[in-house]
């Protein structure tokens, strides 16, 4: 059973994929307005991508016993990955607004400390940062709109905006970038929680214990959304509803990647969901993939379409990536003992 939840956890994150690929072109390639529909439906994959990350550290200082020199030498990896990202696709300074690749990074370490904590601590903790995010955000301010600094033109005076402000930085990095540490980092936090406080994935009964608290937190996390959604900012397109994310959206983004998990824990090793594991398998190589495909051909071939071109677009992108990911796979079984880089980066 531990090993068909670890299969499930491919597959919850292959599905973040496909709703992360749709929600990221439609800065790009769909029209705006985008519906109602669209923004809340684009709005799950990032909590479900970054619950992910912290249920794997903590399966992997626990079950594994990885030590916190793994988790630096991952997070150094990522971060720079992230970068590159930055540079060679998007062509911006790399940490000034922090896309989410830099939170996840930044979690694994801290996740790790975080799991070694006793469970007070860690509720404390988990608290503080939910509680203190609208606190930071009225306090310091919530950019409606936040844009790279692009390294196009001039890079050393894009070097030398960045370096006339670094309070700007760590308003990013902490309350207002794309995925700053509060809330996000928390949600990281919870992720490890889940695999210390249910046992998951060892323990048989922790698969009931996912649902059950996964239902009862949407209940919380939809009522407090309702009652406070926040601004709901659209920032450069992108139309996720966490800009800024309130405590509602959190807790309701966190259950829903929970009972994302505890819906793919039922035979995640059907054919039916091998899409999705191929997916959930290369996440971080898709991810960049993605970004790619969208920058240097999508949004300069397919600019604002209307609904119908779009989810064709959609479609045809996400196939590719599917048979890409296959690819990966092969080469995964072909080729058993990868080195730790073309593991990390290819994943398998």
């Amino acid at each position: 059973m531990a090993a068909a939840r670890n299969l499930s956890i491919d597959v919850a994150r292959g599905l973040s994929i496909f709703i992360m690929v749709p929600a990221n072109m439609s800065a790009y390639v769909y029209a705006e307005p985008h519906p109602l529909w669209f923004r809340i439906a684009s709005s799950f994959a990032a909590p479900t991508f970054i619950l992910l990350a912290g249920i794997m550290v903590g399966i992997g200082s626990h079950a594994k016993k990885h030590d916190l020199r793994y988790f630096l030498v991952r997070a150094g990896l990522l971060a720079a990955t992230a970068a590159l990202v930055d540079i060679l696709i998007w062509n911006l300074i790399p940490f000034y607004s922090y896309d989410v690749l830099y939170l996840i990074a930044i979690s694994y370490p801290v996740t790790y400390l975080y799991s070694k904590l006793q469970r007070p601590a860690q509720w404390l903790a988990i608290g503080l940062i939910f509680l203190g995010t609208p606190l930071l955000q009225n306090v310091f301010g919530y950019s409606q709109h936040l844009s790279g600094i692009s390294l196009v033109g001039n890079p050393a005076r894009s070097l030398s905006l960045v370096a006339e402000n670094p309070g700007a930085i760590l308003q990013h990095l902490f309350i207002d970038g794309w995925f700053p540490v509060f809330p996000w980092l928390g949600v990281a936090l919870c992720g490890a929680s889940i695999v210390q406080s249910l046992n998951f994935p060892q323990d048989n009964a922790s698969h009931s214990r996912l649902g059950s608290a996964g239902g009862g937190l949407l209940v919380l996390g939809v009522v407090a959304w309702w009652l406070y959604p926040g601004s709901c900012y659209e920032r450069g397109g992108y139309s996720e509803m966490f800009y800024p994310a309130t405590p509602g959206f959190i807790l309701t983004g966190i259950a829903f990647a929970m009972l994302t998990l505890w819906a793919t824990s039922y035979h995640p090793e059907s054919p039916w969901y091998a899409p999705l594991r191929w997916l959930g398998t290369s996440a971080l190589f898709i991810y960049i993939l993605h970004n790619a495909v969208i920058h240097f051909w999508l949004e300069k071939v397919y600019p604002d379409r209307p609904l119908g071109e779009f989810l064709a677009v959609n479609f045809a992108t996400l196939a590719f990536l599917v048979v890409v990911a296959w690819g990966l796979g092969q080469l995964a079984r072909a080729w058993p003992n990868r080195p730790f880089f073309v593991r990390f980066l290819f994943g398998g």
